[in-house]
């Protein structure tokens, strides 16, 4: 069974711009973890944090660290997840770099 999470229908704001209402990166992935571990069969989860990439494009390091620092704390729980299920994968990449910031 597949699952597809949309927690905006237009591209969520900044971390630093957010709301307290608006969940972050690591809200969305505890979200899917917890819907997506019931599956007996194993499951694959993608995390992206889009942000830093278009922070990075416009040149604006507030706004890439912001991000940077919510994908850490996603990346973080990721890891704290792995620890107490084994059979758990973490990998972290990215497909480029942008407006030479990071």
């Amino acid at each position: 069974r597949q699952v597809l999470g949309l927690f905006s229908d237009k591209n969520m704001p900044l971390a630093i711009d957010a709301s307290k209402d608006e969940p972050s990166l690591a809200d969305m992935q505890q979200s899917a973890l917890s819907k997506l571990e019931r599956n007996k069969k194993g499951f694959f989860l993608m995390v992206e944090g889009a942000s830093i990439d278009k922070s990075a494009h416009s040149n604006d390091i507030t706004g890439v660290m912001s991000e940077m620092e919510g994908f850490e704390k996603a990346f973080d729980d990721a890891i704290q997840y792995a620890k107490k299920h084994k059979d758990t994968l973490v990998v972290a990449t990215a497909d480029h770099s942008t407006g030479r910031l990071v």
